[in-house]
């Protein structure tokens, strides 16, 4: 989240999807001291899931759950962060029940999707005048963990950002 120069705090954080990536976003944002997250997802059962297994490691946090068919401009007005962990986007999709107009002006997107061109919910995020990144400084960053983990050094600073503009 240093992309966006964002720091969890009481505020709700919007999580699109329910799957491994959302759990682990979750995880993250509680250890950095989110107090509401609400996930969003197709599949009321597997957000649920994903409310329990995260409510019970993080205590301090509130976690709730809405369907995607459910969702409203409420939701949208009282969320600082709108994260999707989804693979929505990847191929130029657009997630259609997203209402980016309905968020605040201070309000933050990160689309985990990376992709160097920009995904479709960051450039109407853009467009919509709300700071957004995709998941490239994720990429980026999981690349220089795993160079580390590997070798046992840390890669000189920027290499991977260099790497990845090359291809």
């Amino acid at each position: 989240m240093s992309d966006l120069d964002f720091v969890p705090g009481v505020a709700q954080i919007l999580v699109i999807g329910a799957g491994g990536a959302a759990r682990g976003a979750i995880a993250a944002l509680c250890r950095s001291g989110a107090k509401k997250i609400l996930i969003c997802n197709r599949s009321l059962d597997n957000a649920h899931a994903v409310k329990i297994a995260m409510s019970g490691r993080y205590p301090d946090t509130c976690i709730d759950v809405v369907a995607e068919k459910n969702i409203c401009a409420e939701h949208f007005a009282s969320t600082c962060l709108l994260l999707n962990t989804t693979s929505l986007g990847m191929n130029g999709e657009r997630i259609g029940y997203i209402s980016l107009s309905k968020l605040p002006k201070h309000a933050r997107v990160y689309d985990m999707v990376y992709s160097n061109t920009g995904t479709s919910l960051v450039m109407d995020a853009v467009a919509t005048d709300l700071r957004a990144v995709n998941g490239v400084g994720m990429l980026i960053a999981q690349g220089e963990r795993a160079f580390e983990i590997w070798t046992g050094q840390k890669p000189l600073k920027g290499v991977m950002q260099r790497a990845l503009n090359s291809i």
